[in-house]
């Protein structure tokens, strides 16, 4: 009974240390982009900036997600053919990701009700 105790604490949105991915990333987009997009893709998001750009190397991408630099940038070549980025390249070694407005479809990326099977209600 002692866990009936415990204080929960709420996740506070407002310390800037959070941030959020459309639900269309996961639930649409993941049968093109797989596991690994999904993972670079929330690296990506982790690190925009007000704009939705940033500019992490491949190589820190790589060693934070535990990726090898081509994994992560044919995980890259693939958020771009999906329209998830924009790569801007600033130079030869130096690109700008920008995370593009993400489309989807009214009612496929709806919470879970008892109107759809993704989730056992009970």
């Amino acid at each position: 009974m002692e866990e009936a105790n415990t204080k929960i604490e709420v996740r506070d949105l407002r310390n800037g240390n959070w941030y959020w991915i459309h639900r269309a990333v996961i639930k649409e987009y993941m049968p093109k982009i797989g596991a690994t997009g999904i993972a670079v893709y929330n690296f990506l998001a982790s690190c925009a900036d007000t704009q939705q750009s940033c500019f992490p190397s491949q190589k820190y991408i790589a060693e934070n997600l535990g990726y090898s630099r081509a994994t992560v940038n044919k995980a890259i070549q693939v958020l771009e053919e999906n329209k998830l980025i924009r790569i801007e390249k600033r130079n030869r070694y130096h690109c700008v990701y920008h995370l593009l407005k993400v489309g989807s479809y009214a009612g496929k990326t709806q919470i879970s009700s008892k109107g759809n099977s993704d989730v056992n209600q009970s």
